[in-house]
């Protein structure tokens, strides 16, 4: 009697475990899923231009412009709007110079027109400057928001530049996620198995053929960056251009679907 009680408590305990955990698991969920549909935010611009100038016309104009989104609802607002803000003012530091280093968007921008001045109208070459950013939602799901920085822009030179960022939220933390945040420990060569398998696959390369001939690379191999986003069909990994490849060969993307993650992914509720 006193084995068959032991059994019974025993599976009491192992329903009643399955009947907890569960149910602590939705809660979570629920949770997080709430925190998206609660996320709004309204967009925000700034531009200025040297002497008032109109970019939609012909005439060479020199301005700075800013695009970027303020979360006005949801748990985690504060948070994304103070790292919004940190990028915004982090992707200007390249075009201020370093006696004169600004915290808002107008003085930077008077800074940037003002040397525009010194540098192309008083030599009488005149080519129009500019700097553009544009910060949005990329991707939301019921556990990550992903935001986009794309920055732009030409100050003399043969070319200009153009670079897109990416930023992985949890929407039940509001920190940034890394990889290791969802991968298993030592997921970094079968990441890079995937990468190389996928590159070469969609530039219709063979699996021994040399990168720096077949696709203009600096090395002859592409692994993982941090670069990454979240997507609804896998994760997203973006090459700027110079990156590994020359400038010519532009910007590179590697979508990894999550069906091929599957054996790496530790936290698969990130992916709902």
């Amino acid at each position: 009697m006193k084995k068959l009680r032991a059994i019974s408590i025993l599976i009491f305990a192992v329903i009643l475990a399955m009947i907890y955990i569960p149910s602590e698991t939705l809660k979570a969920q629920d949770e997080t899923s709430d925190e998206a549909d609660n996320l709004e935010y309204k967009e925000l611009t700034f531009f200025k231009s040297y002497n008032n100038c109109d970019t939609s016309k012909s005439e060479p104009c020199s301005y700075v412009s800013a695009e970027w989104i303020e979360y006005t609802s949801g748990n985690i607002k504060n948070q994304l709007n103070e790292f919004i803000s940190s990028v915004l003012m982090d992707s200007m530091y390249y075009i201020q110079s370093e006696s004169k280093i600004h915290n808002s968007i107008e003085k930077i921008a008077d800074d940037f027109l003002k040397d525009y001045e010194d540098n192309e109208v008083v030599s009488g070459r005149n080519f129009p400057w500019y700097y553009h950013i544009n910060s949005h939602e990329h991707f939301r799901n019921d556990n990550v928001v992903v935001l986009s920085f794309i920055s732009d822009g030409y100050t003399g030179g043969a070319h200009g530049f153009w670079v897109n960022s990416f930023y992985n939220f949890s929407l039940a933390s509001g920190k940034v996620l890394e990889l290791d945040d969802f991968l298993k420990p030592g997921f970094e060569t079968e990441l890079n198995k995937l990468i190389d398998r996928q590159f070469r696959k969609d530039n219709n390369l063979s699996q021994t053929e040399d990168l720096t001939t077949g696709a203009w690379l600096f090395e002859n191999k592409i692994e993982y960056n941090n670069n990454f986003a979240f997507t609804k069909d896998g994760l997203l990994f973006f090459y700027n251009q110079y990156e590994i490849a020359p400038y010519a060969a532009g910007t590179i993307e590697v979508l990894i679907k999550y069906e091929d993650l599957s054996d790496l992914i530790s936290d698969i509720n990130i992916l709902n």
